[in-house]
């Protein structure tokens, strides 16, 4: 554990302001954000049926998305930090709630992969955006819960998007369309309508709110200096990120959270129809509730809890630890109740691990934030495109769920292994 400088009565007035005053809009857009990614999974047995894609054109589809956010996501961030973060998230929203609903016309492989792919490109820097922005507000002892916070909104994403997504595809048949077409064109809509809020509601910087005086902007900005946090205006240029060791460790780190992550979302529903296959779609997509419910749980109290402590390591370990014996269990026991049961508890270490690693990460990358942040997640999230696709391609060539479980575990297990190895130096970002 490291030391932080003591928070006075006025910081965290400013805090709980800041917290009520952003967190809540950039919890609801990241929630269209992620819906719109995954919504695919509840729409992988009906469109599979319809135009005849097996498992391994759907994984394939699945993952191509992050290729076109691997590849576009650091010029993103980089135009972020130049025009202005309202302008520059206003435009990603808009561009992938219209992608999203466009989704509505696949009708064969070649349309299917232009278009996830083309939704990835529109979405990449979302996210990294995000976590850029955060640390023009929050100084890093405290980033913790805030970037959890805002993170909470993928869980709560698959509680709404899961009867909700069940519910559209029962539209199946209503003036022509497939109940995923309904799907994918009632859920981009509100993308599209948040991207128009953004352009007013988002402040680029504290300096803009009324809702800070003076003196108020000027102890954050000392507290931010004090930390590191405000190095926007001192990065490096983006070709001297590839020299930076903690670059490897993070993206590599990120990358086998990633493959857990989405090796899960991706495929759950398909996993709860096999330990439950007296259940119907619609049944199953309101069981995929409970998951979503205890990862929200996790975020929210283990994002507190390393705040609390200032320890970042050491928790990651213990949630890497903790979905890797879940999935562990479920390979020894993939049907009934006993499956559904880890199903349910492998989030709590994957979702629960995910604002602690961006608290631990963002001081790492505090010599380029921007890009850093960027070339981070974009790496880290290729897992988006391998863990769908191999997951989809083993079930294919084994017909047997298990191999797959047990490729998604060998990545958690990795991650651990990274942990445990991870510089001293980043013993700095424990703050």
């Amino acid at each position: 554990m490291s030391t932080a400088p003591a928070v006075s009565a006025d910081e965290r007035s400013i805090d709980r302001r800041i917290t009520w005053r952003l967190i809540p809009f950039l919890f609801v857009l990241y929630i269209a954000a992620f819906l719109d990614r995954v919504n695919i999974s509840f729409a992988e047995k009906s469109m599979g049926a319809d135009l005849g894609f097996d498992s391994r054109i759907l994984g394939f589809g699945m993952g191509i998305f992050f290729l076109g956010y691997f590849l576009f996501e650091v010029p993103s961030n980089l135009l972020l930090e130049r025009v202005g973060p309202r302008r520059w998230i206003a435009r990603i929203m808009i561009s992938w709630g219209i992608l999203s609903s466009l989704m509505m016309v696949v009708n064969d492989p070649l349309t299917f992969y232009i278009l996830r792919f083309l939704l990835g490109v529109a979405e990449a820097g979302f996210f990294p955006g995000i976590i850029l922005y955060l640390t023009y507000w929050f100084p890093a002892a405290r980033r913790g819960a805030a970037v959890s916070r805002f993170m909470m909104a993928v869980p709560i994403a698959g509680v709404i998007g899961s009867p909700l997504s069940g519910q559209l595809l029962r539209l199946d048949g209503i003036a022509g369309l497939h109940g995923w077409q309904w799907m994918f064109l009632l859920e981009g809509i509100p993308s599209v309508i948040l991207g128009i809020l953004v352009l007013f509601c988002l402040p680029n910087h504290p300096r803009e709110v009324r809702w800070l005086t003076a003196a108020e902007v000027e102890l954050l900005e000392n507290r931010l200096k004090q930390d590191g946090a405000a190095t926007a205006h001192t990065s490096l240029p983006w070709y001297r990120l590839l020299q930076l060791p903690q670059i490897f460790q993070l993206s590599l780190l990120y990358f086998c959270t990633t493959c857990g992550m989405y090796g899960f979302t991706f495929w759950l529903p398909k996993l709860l129809r096999q330990a439950l296959p007296e259940f119907s779609d619609f049944h199953v997509s309101l069981l995929a509730i409970l998951p979503w419910v205890l990862a929200t749980a996790s975020m929210w109290l283990i994002g507190q809890h390393s705040d609390r402590l200032r320890e970042r390591r050491l928790h990651l370990v213990a949630l890497f630890a903790w979905s890797l014996l879940q999935t562990q269990l479920l390979v020894q026991n993939p049907s009934g109740w006993g499956a559904v049961a880890c199903l349910a508890l492998i989030p709590v270490g994957i979702y629960g691990s995910l604002g602690i690693f961006w608290a631990l990460a963002t001081p790492m990358l505090k010599s380029a934030p921007a890009g850093g942040i960027a070339l981070v997640n974009s790496v880290g999230n290729l897992g988006g495109f391998v863990a769908p696709f191999l997951f989809g391609a083993l079930l294919d060539a084994t017909g047997d769920a298990r191999v797959s479980l047990l490729t998604m575990g060998g990545f958690l297990l990795l991650g651990l292994v990274v942990l445990l190895s991870l510089a001293r130096a980043s013993t700095e970002a424990d703050a």
